[in-house]
């Protein structure tokens, strides 16, 4: 069974989901593996692909998710580059102060588990 077929069987809702990938060579092979799934076990939901290098972009499209139709985040990215230039795993953003983009992804998905 996919994370796909897994977040639809907890929201039978579940219509739209937005994936979220970063253009490093794992995310991209994230996105293929999530296609090549979708290909083999097709579901019915709309799928949106983002890829951004930019933790900025990320926390944008996070936010436009929350203000969309979009009612499940896959997120993927693994590597965004901060405000210095400098590559920083996501991990790093989810215990600092720069924590936006991960409240938002929690809005969007804490109803599958509530």
């Amino acid at each position: 069974m996919t994370a796909v077929q897994v977040q639809r069987n907890i929201n039978t809702e579940l219509r739209k989901m937005l994936v979220l990938s970063d253009n490093s060579p794992t995310g991209k092979a994230l996105i293929r593996q999530i296609r090549e799934e979708l290909q083999q076990n097709p579901l019915d939901i709309e799928f949106e692909y983002r890829i951004t290098d930019s933790w900025e972009e990320y926390q944008q499209f996070i936010t436009e998710a929350n203000a969309s139709d979009i009612n499940s985040l896959y997120p993927v990215a693994l590597r965004l580059i901060d405000r210095q230039g400098k590559p920083t795993p996501v991990t790093k953003f989810c215990n600092g102060q720069q924590n936006t983009a991960v409240s938002h992804q929690f809005r969007l998905t804490s109803h599958l588990y509530s």
